[in-house]
């Protein structure tokens, strides 16, 4: 499936606790029961020192249209 989007905002926060400390978790990773979960989910891809180096961005994006 393709869809076109329109990016609304790029948030940067130093790790993904931060983010989701500030982002509505249950937005970024639906199926995650709590924050814990959700920053354990970002944690089987990304280490600490990854986030510590490169910190961690919110994109939100809106629907346009689909293709």
């Amino acid at each position: 499936d393709v869809a076109r989007v329109e990016i609304v905002g790029i948030r940067h926060y130093s790790s993904f606790l931060d983010m989701l400390t500030s982002e509505d978790y249950r937005r970024v990773i639906p199926r995650a029961q709590s924050r814990e979960e959700a920053v354990a989910e970002y944690s089987k891809y990304y280490s600490a020192a990854d986030q510590e180096m490169y910190h961690t961005l919110a994109i939100e994006i809106k629907l346009v249209t689909n293709m």
